[in-house]
């Protein structure tokens, strides 16, 4: 019982490249198309039409029982709510519309253009129940 060896298929080669076609950059502007004309509003009406209406995506604590220690509190909406640029400055909540009951020794930020978080400066207590109410009329989307 003699049996020929079992080989494997012979793997298939990596492509390569045929042909390396040198070009200027930026190309001469006789190879440009005509500039694209960028009107802000009308793509801030795109923009808009396709986020839909405001929403808030995700809040964490959840409504559920928390079993560890807290320290912050995050919201994040379906829409841009500030310019990239805007991410570092310091922020008022009242102008958003935001307020948290009780009160917490704390500050909010933006960890994007999407996401507000609020540091409280100790941890939260256990056994209280905290509110964050989010008005819709102050709360307003960067791309409105």
């Amino acid at each position: 019982d003699e049996q020929e060896f079992f080989k494997r298929e012979s793997t298939i080669k990596a492509p390569k490249t045929n042909k390396i076609i040198q070009t200027p950059f930026p190309p001469p502007q006789s190879d440009r198309t005509e500039d694209f004309d960028i009107d802000i509003e009308q793509l801030k009406q795109l923009a808009k039409q396709e986020a839909g209406p405001l929403i808030i995506e995700r809040y964490s604590p959840s409504e559920k029982q928390i079993d560890y220690v807290l320290s912050t509190i995050t919201l994040t909406f379906n829409q841009p709510m500030i310019a990239v640029s805007s991410v570092d400055d310091k922020m008022n909540t009242e102008d958003l519309g935001i307020s948290l009951t009780p009160k917490i020794e704390g500050q909010w930020r933006w960890t994007g253009t999407k996401t507000l978080q609020f540091e409280a400066k100790h941890r939260l207590p256990y056994a209280t129940k905290y509110t964050l109410r989010v008005d819709k009329e102050h709360c307003v989307s960067a791309i409105e």
